[in-house]
């Protein structure tokens, strides 16, 4: 089964439903799209193996802030250039 998925720096405007379907999933990796929401909590339900996941260089906001807590727990998640001005 797949563990790894890389999609970075592939102009993605939103996540492809057959990604979310990739349940062994334990690393994928958004970088550098046109994301500007990341379905945390569906992401986290649907890849229960998933522990990274890099969305760096996407314009998210501070609307993934607010996701973050609930949905991440122990996994790692990567924020770095994601267009968000401050979190307090």
């Amino acid at each position: 089964a797949l563990s790894w998925l890389d999609v970075s720096f592939n102009s993605l405007a939103e996540i492809p439903v057959d990604i979310t379907r990739l349940q062994a999933l334990t690393r994928l990796n958004l970088r550098a799209n046109h994301l500007s929401r990341i379905p945390l909590p569906l992401l986290a339900a649907s890849m229960p193996k998933l522990r990274r996941l890099r969305c760096g260089g996407n314009p998210l906001g501070s609307a993934l802030v607010s996701s973050v807590c609930d949905a991440v727990g122990g996994r790692r998640l990567d924020l770095a250039n994601r267009g968000i001005g401050g979190l307090g």
